[in-house]
């Protein structure tokens, strides 16, 4: 069964696009154009190589940017074990051509060979030193990547580092840690001049911390 997995729909009236990625077999994104609501169709679909012998969710989260004035979509991927490609993390296209198709074009792949099962959710966030940073969730915490960097061909994928998952009160106590982002949020902290990472997770976390890096 196919189903669809999250929604990302562009913020200018100029660019009346969404992106609908679909899970389970065949893993796919829809790019979908909103110019006339009632008549919203797809104007193109990125599918994965070999899709019956992968296993897991496949394509979730979709999430849009802007950076030196080109538009990209990045798209958290989970596969398990058991097919290919359990390294694969996101999948980041490069949609600035819009509503011409022609030139839409896949930019690069994260791959995590060192947590297998790829990214459940991402975020980009423009800090206030400037840079474009990706928080993702992935095993060990919140993962950062610096998308400038990543887009450049950087060899380390622009990784900046993780955002630490903070130890549950039953873990301290002996019991067992349960604890993993799911989703989280960053912004601006106006009052005392720093960008917050705010996330609420599975188990028993929840935190929010100054993002440094």
């Amino acid at each position: 069964m196919i189903r669809t997995a999250d929604i990302e729909l562009e913020q200018e009236l100029a660019r009346p696009f969404a992106y609908v990625p679909m899970l389970g077999t065949p893993p796919a994104v829809h790019f979908i154009s909103l110019k006339d609501p009632q008549k919203a169709k797809v104007v193109k679909t990125w599918w994965m190589e070999n899709p019956e012998l992968h296993r897991g969710l496949g394509g979730l989260s979709p999430t849009y940017l802007k950076t030196h004035g080109r538009y990209y979509v990045v798209t958290a991927i989970q596969f398990q074990q058991g097919g290919p490609d359990v390294n694969l993390a996101a999948v980041v296209t490069d949609v600035t051509s819009l509503p011409d198709t022609t030139k839409v074009k896949e930019v690069r792949r994260f791959q995590v060979p060192d947590a297998p099962g790829g990214f459940h959710d991402v975020f980009p966030y423009k800090h206030s030193d400037g840079r474009v940073i990706m928080f993702a969730t992935s095993r060990g915490g919140g993962r950062m990547y610096d998308l400038d960097k990543f887009i450049a061909g950087d060899a380390n994928q622009g990784y900046i580092g993780t955002v630490p998952v903070p130890v549950p009160p039953d873990a301290q106590a002996g019991g067992t840690m349960r604890a993993g982002y799911h989703d989280f949020y960053v912004a601006y902290d106006p009052a005392n001049h720093r960008d917050v990472f705010y996330g609420p997770g599975t188990g028993e976390t929840s935190s929010s911390s100054p993002v440094t890096g």
